[in-house]
């Protein structure tokens, strides 16, 4: 698996990616921001800057691109979403 320079954010990111896709939640860019700040933070990385550039070639990195889900997979409530975030906001 390749990694950026901080390699402990995107590991951590990238296993939080499988769990809510296990659930077919869609993450927006904004939302791995996010999560990789809060990653970056409980790691104790003060000079971690989740830039759009760094978005992208996190995701070029590792193969991560937009879909679209179809179907009953699509009909997650935004809610259910929200809930998911940020209880594994606290989790993790």
């Amino acid at each position: 698996m390749r990694t950026g320079k901080n390699e402990d954010i995107e590991v951590a990111l990238l296993r939080w990616i499988q769990e809510v896709r296990s659930e077919n939640i869609v993450l927006t860019g904004n939302v791995l921001q996010e999560k990789a700040k809060h990653f970056a933070e409980a790691l104790g990385v003060n000079d971690f800057v989740c830039s759009n550039g760094w978005l992208s070639r996190f995701k070029e990195r590792h193969n991560i691109v937009s879909e679209r889900i179809c179907g009953e997979e699509s009909s997650v409530h935004q809610g259910v979403v929200d809930s998911f975030f940020f209880r594994n906001m606290a989790c993790s």
